[in-house]
């Protein structure tokens, strides 16, 4: 755990996080009678999960282990909102169609398409345009951060 930076508080916290979203998925997944608003959460869950790893790898500093994760950071607080509206119209009895589903995706594509250009440079080239601030990738930031 020293390895990656994980002594303070916080980070046992992400790391408690972490393993009650995925149990909590894997609990979800394990129940008998599933309906489609079950799966949804279950689904939601991992992405919690694998977004506080992203977080956690970020704020620790071990992303300079695992450069190839940099930049899919950035997706993950673009997946919530819609994922908390499709659970909702479960829950309440709306099953979405395939068109909400398609409409709660564009947000999450958009940034894909803003990002992609970071995400198809090779793994230290990304680490490079983090550390060194690219005025390309500040103007992006900045864009994102004001989507967000």
């Amino acid at each position: 755990m020293s390895d990656f930076g994980l002594q303070s508080l916080p980070s046992l916290f992400y790391l408690a996080g972490i393993f009650i979203a995925c149990f909590s998925s894997f609990l979800i997944l394990g129940k008998r009678k599933k309906i489609m608003a079950d799966y949804i959460l279950a689904a939601w869950f991992l992405i919690i999960g694998i977004h506080l790893i992203l977080f956690i790898l970020f704020f620790s500093g071990s992303y300079l282990k695992f450069p190839y994760l940099l930049g899919y950071e950035i997706i993950f607080p673009f997946i919530h909102g819609p994922m908390l509206y499709l659970y909702v119209l479960c829950v309440t009895g709306r099953h979405p169609g395939v068109k909400i589903w398609l409409l709660n995706g564009i947000p999450v594509l958009m940034i894909g398409l803003l990002l992609s250009q970071l995400l198809l440079l090779s793994p230290w080239d990304r680490l490079a345009a983090y550390q060194s601030g690219n005025n390309g990738y500040k103007l992006l930031s900045k864009v994102i951060k004001y989507i967000l």
